[in-house]
């Protein structure tokens, strides 16, 4: 069988870099048959002799044990931009931690350095302890101890008994400090923990003043409000990012509740991530505040920590309350907790979610999807159902996955809302322009940066494992390293806020490493990124003490950081929706407490497939070029 050198030099640098390529993950991302797999296997082992097949049944190819001549200590070496407490944990890694100890919490992110090493100093070194420690900081921060191999490592090098070391981390805890302090590391390891948890309950009543609506979101909430009048009907609400659809739906919900003259009803809100559940309770909270007019409501905090033993909260309450309440909760907390049948949960669901008046779907462009359809069915079940169902989204579409055909996705939200709401009376067409003159959103300047890089799928690609190859393909030490200067250039630029989209964790992750040997003061954060420290990282890019913040998927939706002048997109996608989402997170114009101008700086690989068109493409095609 004959494999092109394309082929095989991409799977030999993806092990050098990853350090394995797992056999599922080859025949997706070349399209290659179980029946073709053990020839390639041949061919590959036969040509790189530093390769040798993966032992155990994942399959595959990694990387020999390979002997580098270490650099140094301290040769060539720039740490960046230095925190206390950072320089201290070096300082005590690299003395008390063994070489290939520090290598393996490090993992992929190595093959980063050594590229770095390469491109700088034209040397294929690993580089000194003390690099690989800086690493360590750049990439987990502050969460170093979360993950309970590192801390077993770490712990043991440090001399701290096996029973001493915690099996369960729990950020800011006792045992956590009582680790720290053992181990003799700077106390901040221990943990931020997240934000005192609100009250399950809480009351909702008016207090002080916010500005008053715009005159296009006074026109939504009228709409909106006259579709909450007919009952059954549905309707999806569209408002571009960063245009406050949010708290137009909130006022909506105040307003319809005061003109209700019924007690006890429920209000259901659904959004997809627990971040964005409390931004909603926290809109709900401000706008209640704003006026001594708001009727007085509960507040149901019904997701994560708040449910998980429901009989021993004050839920129970909720049933005998005269006051309405607003329930905020995920759809698929929801959905288990409806499909549990216990006589609790009965009594709940039947007399408090089940006649919910109003269901309000937050990122509604995910409501086609199968969890939120099964949702919306059984609180609809009821013959006599007389709820009003209201989606919000920037993106009323879905069709990304549809190349044979580009509209079912839009189509499957039509059939579920019937109707879209939109300020056409005040705004002109397009929307986004005319909040630009308003200077509501920022005015957006793409900028195209061609990084070489091919990227081709096979035709045999199945939708589900597109995102999957799009990662492999791009996670690669070549691309970020072409790509490094333009961010080092943004973030370079006098009071610029600089915002990665990174291709996958170790992307994001190891462009916080290289950002910061190049004297950028840049963190990072994902989905494992313990939350007291998300939201601390966060903070400190708001007030600018950081220049870069890179991320994967987790600040694509709801995430507000109002002066960001750059977004660099080197994530691709073939979701149009998702593309949109993302560079949106920088389009918050200076009557909103934003920019005038966002630079957006598309990295552009060379891309070919008999595929969708990335959403890079897509949302030109809807737009054009001129965004301006």
């Amino acid at each position: 069988m004959n494999f092109s050198d394309e082929v095989l030099e991409d799977i030999h640098g993806y092990c050098i870099e990853h350090k394995s390529f797992y056999k599922n993950e080859i025949l997706v991302t070349y399209g290659i048959s179980e029946e073709r797999y053990s020839d390639l296997k041949d061919v590959v082992l036969r040509r790189f002799h530093d390769l040798e097949a993966v032992s155990h049944k994942m399959g595959g190819f990694q990387l020999k044990a390979r002997r580098y001549k270490e650099t140094a200590e301290g040769e060539g070496f720039n740490a960046g931009p230095q925190i206390a407490w950072e320089v201290e944990t070096v300082k005590i890694l690299s003395q008390r931690v063994q070489y290939n100890d520090l290598e393996e919490m490090l993992g992929p992110l190595k093959g980063a350095l050594r590229a770095y090493r390469q491109e700088i100093y034209g040397e294929d070194r690993r580089g000194s302890k003390e690099e690989l420690a800086h690493a360590l900081m750049a990439a987990f921060g502050q969460d170093l101890l979360q993950d309970s191999e590192r801390r077993r490592i770490i712990g043991k090098a440090l001399g701290v008994k096996s029973k001493d070391i915690p099996a369960r981390w729990i950020a800011g805890r006792a045992s956590a400090r009582r680790f720290v302090g053992a181990a003799k590391l700077p106390k901040v390891l221990a943990g931020t923990p997240c934000n005192e948890r609100e009250e399950d309950i809480e009351i909702l009543e008016g207090q002080a003043q916010l500005p008053p609506l715009e005159e296009f979101q006074k026109e939504v909430k009228r709409k909106t409000l006259r579709i909450t009048k007919a009952t059954g009907s549905r309707a999806i609400v569209s408002l571009p990012t960063g245009a406050g659809k949010t708290r137009v739906a909130v006022e909506t919900i105040r307003d319809y509740i005061a003109e209700q003259k019924e007690e006890n009803f429920t209000i259901v809100w659904l959004a997809h991530t627990e971040e964005l559940c409390e931004q909603a309770a926290q809109s709900f909270r401000e706008v209640w505040h704003a006026s001594s007019h708001s009727p007085i409501t509960e507040l149901v905090r019904f997701w994560g920590r708040y449910t998980r033993d429901v009989t021993a909260h004050d839920f129970n309450d909720v049933l005998y309350s005269p006051e309405p309440q607003i329930l905020i909760s995920t759809p698929q907390r929801l959905l288990n907790f409806l499909k549990t049948d216990t006589s609790f949960n009965h009594k709940l669901t039947k007399g408090f979610i089940y006649d919910a008046k109003l269901i309000v779907i937050d990122e509604a462009h995910r409501a086609a999807a199968p969890t939120y359809r099964e949702l919306i069915d059984r609180m609809s079940a009821k013959p006599d159902s007389k709820q009003v169902v209201i989606g919000l989204t920037a993106t009323p579409y879905r069709g990304e996955y549809h190349p044979a055909e580009p509209s079912k996705g839009t189509e499957d939200l039509r059939e579920i809302f019937g109707s879209l709401i939109t300020p056409e009376e005040t705004l002109k067409w397009p929307f986004y322009r005319s909040l630009q003159e308003m200077g509501i959103l920022s005015h957006a300047d793409h900028r195209e940066f061609l990084t070489n890089i091919s990227i081709k799928l096979p035709d045999n690609l199945s939708d589900a494992f597109i995102d999957m190859v799009l990662r492999i393909k791009t996670d690669r030490n070549k691309r970020r390293m072409a790509i490094l200067p333009e961010v080092v250039k943004a973030a370079k630029l006098e009071d610029s806020s600089v915002l990665y989209f990174g291709s996958s964790v170790e992307d994001a992750a190891a462009m916080t490493f290289l950002l910061r040997k190049e004297g950028i003061l840049a963190a990072s954060v994902f989905g494992s990124t313990n939350t007291g420290t998300r939201q601390r990282v966060i903070e400190e890019f708001r007030a600018k003490r950081l220049k870069v913040l890179c991320n994967c998927e987790v600040l694509t939706t709801g995430f507000d950081a109002p002066k960001v002048t750059h977004v660099v997109m080197a994530r691709p996608t073939v979701s149009q929706v998702l593309y949109e989402q993302m560079i949106g997170r920088g389009l918050r114009g200076t009557r909103f407490g934003g920019t005038a101008r966002v630079e957006i700086i598309d990295c552009i690989d060379k891309y070919t497939a008999n595929r969708p068109f990335l959403g890079y493409d897509q949302h030109f095609k809807v737009w054009g070029k001129e965004l301006a």
